[in-house]
């Protein structure tokens, strides 16, 4: 098995390939429409509800990897890790050429701190050809956020950056903002991870432990007033649980 940075060398010369395209996040149609139907139905519900429709849309065609697709994307939204994993192995079984089941499992990966495993399912996302899921901030956020936790820092960059400069919401962009200041820190580049700090707090203001990062660089560098401020304010603040990249 290569090593981690051997791994990203070739997804790195990927993004010249795949950046110019455009990116989609619609699931197609199954073929079935009744099928098609109950998932549009269980996207709009997004709940608890959404549950039941997967099941009819199973009782109609117990095969139909796209259902275990986007019964995993839910599991994964509501924070069923375990689950979301499961229906994406159900689903890459009778549909292994989706891409976006792939991303699925990486994010699922990501959150259960499985970072080896969410680089490789990221990667398989990003390298399926001739599909309608060019590769997107998603695949780039989640490999940067992986390689970060294997320490290595200076590759975890730019998958980040581009994930940053390709990204359409500004609010998706505060964890990454979040990620790069804490690489740029153990790098000893302490004003740049500042500045990503800032612009993480600026996105999300409601997050402490943003602050609690930029207080330990500030005092890292001799800002002793500016980091005192910034520990006061974290301990006026709750943490809410949130998904990464997700509002």
């Amino acid at each position: 098995m290569f090593s981690l940075v051997k791994q990203f060398l070739p997804f790195a010369l990927l993004l010249v390939l795949t950046l110019s395209q455009p990116a989609h996040c619609k699931w197609p149609d199954t073929g079935n429409q009744k099928i098609d139907a109950l998932l549009d139905n269980a996207r709009y519900l997004e709940s608890s509800k959404s549950l039941s429709l997967y099941q009819k849309a199973l009782a109609l065609d117990p095969k139909c990897a796209d259902v275990y697709a986007e019964r995993a994307r839910y599991f994964e939204r509501v924070g069923e890790y375990d689950k979301a994993l499961k229906d994406c192995e159900r689903a890459l079984s009778l549909n292994s050429n989706e891409p976006m089941t792939h991303l699925i499992k990486a994010r699922a990966y990501l959150q259960t701190g499985q970072y080896k495993q969410a680089i490789d399912a990221a990667e398989k996302a990003s390298s399926i050809p001739n599909s309608f899921w060019s590769l997107d901030k998603d695949d780039l956020r989640v490999i940067g956020a992986s390689l970060y936790h294997l320490g290595e820092y200076k590759e975890a960059i730019l998958p980040l950056t581009t994930g940053l400069q390709h990204g359409t919401s500004p609010k998706e962009s505060a964890d990454a903002y979040y990620y790069r200041g804490l690489c740029y820190d153990k790098l000893g580049e302490l004003d740049k991870a500042v500045a990503d700090f800032d612009s993480a707090i600026k996105i999300a203001p409601d997050r402490p432990k943003y602050y609690v990062e930029r207080a330990r660089v500030l005092r890292k560098s001799g800002k002793i007033e500016l980091a005192t401020a910034d520990e006061k304010r974290s301990k006026t603040m709750k943490e809410k649980p949130h998904r990464l990249f997700y509002w």
